[in-house]
């Protein structure tokens, strides 16, 4: 009794480490659309790398989650956007009755998608669906999606910003190579 009590926590933990892994890794992020335009044109006008390095990151992630993978499976997070009364709530949906699409010579469709939805309110939502001003993407999901987004132009204090979320899909990454290690 106790050698089997014992493996099925063993088997319950190991479970559940192997399915947080597999998740889908999301980052929910703000970016300031006028210092980025103007580290743009800055750097068309000089072409000096070393400036651009220089400049402060015009993009502030507000959080990263891990989405549950699997059918009809909703993940939502919420994430404050600093120094206003504003919330971010973020969901990542997967499902298998929205979009079915076939890719030229294979013998059978791909029924599974993944929907990414943002929304913008003054308090959390349980579903980023019930927002009415919200964003949403969608595209197919198999064995071969590295990644989706969704993004939306909003006003905060009367500035330009790019909200956003982007997921990693299938244990993919992002390039090694960011901002900070070209430093």
């Amino acid at each position: 009794m106790v050698p089997r009590v014992i493996f099925s926590l063993f088997c319950l933990l190991f479970c559940e480490t192997v399915f947080a892994q597999q998740g889908d890794q999301c980052q929910v992020y703000l970016l300031d659309v006028e210092a980025g335009r103007a580290a743009l044109e800055e750097y068309f006008k000089s072409h000096d790398q070393q400036q651009v390095k220089d400049t402060p990151d015009p993009e502030n992630t507000l959080g990263t989650f891990s989405a549950e993978v699997g059918e009809e499976k909703l993940t939502t997070r919420h994430f404050p956007i600093p120094q206003t009364k504003l919330v971010v709530t973020a969901g990542v949906f997967y499902t298998d009755e929205s979009m079915i699409l076939q890719k030229k010579g294979a013998k059978t469709p791909t029924y599974e998608s993944i929907v990414l939805v943002i929304a913008l309110s003054e308090r959390e939502m349980d579903n980023p669906y019930d927002v009415a001003d919200n964003a949403i993407a969608e595209t197919t999901y198999t064995e071969d999606t590295l990644g989706a987004k969704v993004s939306k132009r909003i006003m905060i204090n009367g500035k330009p910003f790019e909200l956003g979320m982007d997921c990693h899909c299938n244990g993919s990454t992002p390039p090694q190579e960011t901002r900070e290690t070209r430093k």
